[in-house]
């Protein structure tokens, strides 16, 4: 059994800087037991998860990427078995999730709520994930009656050239369609992305390419969770309907040039093709550059300290006042207590 206290108290919060989701709406702080769970063991690696939990799938996680994460009420079964040492692994899990308490939030809504719907309804959720080496593939299903259905599946595989030199590809698709009432916008509706991932590693760098593509029927939806788009960046998606991105990024590891902790990437979007669903209209096309600096002091003094720096620029290059700056500070600090 366990629990999990998190607040989020205003230090300052201008009432005119709202929308940053570190507080409450209207600048107000929180405290919610976001965590309170039993966890049942069966066999090995087998477990019954109870009532306030946090999850980490592609369409329902922690998005945790503000002062506290996504948590959720449900019952699910998750399992693992095999995996080590390069053998061949499976993990899988199911279950029914009942509600969710958004990240800058002290209370708990229904999923469909939470999605946009006027009515009390979860999400059953059921995948699995099989891998052997460096080769890895997986699907889940997400279900809401009369709300939603999405359904997501990855494969990737790596592997090394040399001491030095790896490759990874990874490729992905999401399949979203309104389900029974289509409570969520009033209408039927029908979409799906399909993405593709390359990286490429030496020593410690990394270049990373994606793309990804939208098709015409809606802007996909991701209502419980951070987008898992290969294209969705630090502001944007890129998952819009009838949206193609192509994104370019480089990682570095400063460590081989004596800055133990130190990392760095930049990376740059480029969205075009995107049109209005309703009208069929084209919309412009949109550019983001992001630049991420993360420092981890290595002294054992410090150890849990993290310090992150983060810029983006957001800009539809085809309407020159329409660009968003997006400038983040972050310090983390864990603390064990026992």
């Amino acid at each position: 059994m366990g629990g999990v206290l998190y607040t989020s108290q205003r230090l300052y919060g201008p009432d005119d800087r709202d929308g940053a989701l570190l507080l409450k709406p209207g600048q107000h702080g929180y405290t919610q037991v976001g965590q309170l769970y039993g966890r049942v063991k069966l066999i090995d690696d087998n477990f019954i998860n109870i009532y306030r939990y946090e999850y980490n799938t592609p369409y329902i996680n922690k998005n945790d990427n503000r002062m506290t994460p996504n948590t959720f009420e449900g019952y699910t079964f998750t399992g693992a078995y095999g995996g080590k040492d390069d053998a061949l692994g499976f993990r899988y899990g199911g279950g029914y999730i009942t509600k969710i308490k958004e990240r800058n939030s002290d209370r708990f809504r229904w999923m469909s709520q939470d999605a946009g719907a006027d009515t009390k309804k979860g999400v059953f959720v059921g995948g699995g994930n099989v891998s052997y080496k460096g080769l890895s593939f997986g699907a889940i299903d997400y279900f809401s009656e009369d709300i939603i259905n999405i359904f997501y599946t990855e494969g990737s595989y790596k592997f090394h050239v040399t001491d030095r030199l790896g490759l990874f590809f990874a490729a992905q698709f999401t399949d979203q369609r309104s389900t029974g009432e289509e409570l969520l916008t009033g209408d039927s509706f029908q979409t799906n992305q399909i993405g593709v991932k390359s990286d490429i590693s030496y020593g410690g760098a990394i270049l990373t390419l994606g793309y990804t593509h939208t098709q015409k029927g809606a802007d996909m939806q991701s209502p419980w969770s951070g987008y898992p788009g290969y294209t969705s960046v630090q502001v944007q998606d890129f998952n819009r309907a009838g949206e193609n991105a192509f994104m370019v990024k480089g990682s570095y590891d400063f460590t081989r040039l004596g800055l133990e902790g130190v990392s760095a990437y930049a990376l740059f979007v480029h969205g075009w093709g995107r049109i209005n669903p309703a009208t069929k209209a084209s919309v412009a096309n949109e550019n983001e550059f992001d630049a991420d600096v993360q420092y981890r002091p290595k002294w054992k003094f410090l150890k849990g300290l993290w310090f992150r720096v983060r810029y983006a620029m957001v800009h539809q290059y085809e309407r020159p006042n329409d660009t968003i700056n997006d400038f983040r500070v972050i310090v983390n600090y864990d603390i064990p207590l026992l």
